[in-house]
């Protein structure tokens, strides 16, 4: 626990710990689906997995009982589809390509 761990700091250290003092920090809640979701998903569209930080969006995804991967509504958007699993439909660059001269995204 959280505030546990910081209890146990601040009585060990003798001074308050900066960072979160809860577990619903934006540092979760909006930089793993705004951000290390992107990050996992430009990987893959380049052809280079990172299969470590889609580790690390899963292990979050069960500790906070939420599926970080489909909450990023800016990437259905882009046409970078990540369903309800955490599995997604992204286009090729050369779709990519074809979808920005023709103005059609998915």
């Amino acid at each position: 626990d959280v505030s546990e761990m910081n209890q146990q700091m601040h009585h060990y250290l003798e001074k308050d710990v900066l960072g979160p003092s809860t577990p619903d920090s934006r540092y979760v809640l909006e930089d793993v689906p705004y951000g290390l979701v992107l990050t996992v998903i430009l990987g893959r569209l380049v052809g280079c997995p990172l299969t470590l930080h889609e580790s690390g969006i899963r292990i979050l995804s069960a500790m906070y009982g939420r599926n970080f991967m489909a909450e990023n509504e800016l990437l259905q958007g882009l046409g970078l589809i990540v369903d309800e699993d955490g599995c997604d439909n992204i286009p090729s660059l050369d779709k990519w390509r074809e979808m920005s001269f023709s103005g059609s995204f998915l």
